[in-house]
């Protein structure tokens, strides 16, 4: 193999890696505006904030309106690079996330039984308080 294709190759290897380290807790912090099903089935719409935890690093807290709080983790792993685990009213919930156009992140979580939710970035809204 020459030295060019070694270092397109060290060039695509590094821009692989660096594809999964997590973004920084604040990306996700702000208000959101939420839709699905809560852990009973039952459809459910509101709004969500999300904020760095000032007491446990690593962490994001949680508030959803109406009721509901909890806490979630960014995972860094390379098998599964854009999720995040955590607790929402003391179940385990699973959310994966991407992000929109404006380059807000979109979560989508599961939860026990049927919790299905979806948080959409909401800019100007105030979220929860």
């Amino acid at each position: 193999m020459n030295a060019g294709w070694c270092g397109l190759m060290a060039v695509l290897a590094g821009g692989m890696a660096a594809a999964t380290d997590a973004p920084p807790l604040g990306y996700f912090a702000g208000a959101y505006r939420v839709a699905g099903q809560d852990a009973a089935g039952k459809p459910i719409s509101g709004t969500a904030s999300i904020a760095e935890h000032g007491t446990t690093a690593g962490s994001l807290s949680l508030r959803l309106c109406p009721g509901g709080s909890g806490r979630l983790q960014v995972r860094d792993r390379v098998e599964e690079p854009q999720s995040l685990t955590g607790t929402l009213n003391g179940g385990q919930v699973l959310c994966l996330f991407t992000s929109n156009a404006d380059n807000y992140p979109v979560l989508s979580c599961r939860g026990p039984g049927p919790l299905l939710l979806v948080f959409w970035p909401d800019p100007q809204g105030d979220g929860c308080h």
